[in-house]
């Protein structure tokens, strides 16, 4: 199977580059990544709170037909 080539650099959200553009993405290439990302942890950001993700789900889930699989109050917090 031929690989996939990168069209573009892929880069961490603190503009570290990761793969260059043009990067062959193979099971070794991943591999490698993963490895080196090892010592070098990444800040986490929840997207619950970014922009109206929260409030967008959560009125998403009260509209029909999501409103009777979420309707147990005990199971969704606001």
């Amino acid at each position: 199977m031929t690989p996939l080539h990168l069209r573009h650099p892929i880069h961490t959200l603190s503009g570290r580059q990761l793969l260059s553009s043009g990067a062959a993405l193979t099971k070794e290439t991943l591999d490698q990544l993963i490895l080196s990302n090892k010592t070098m942890p990444e800040p986490s950001f929840s997207v619950m709170d970014h922009g109206s993700t929260k409030r967008d789900l959560l009125d998403f889930i009260h509209q029909p037909p999501y409103n009777a699989i979420f309707s147990d109050p005990e199971r969704i917090r606001d």
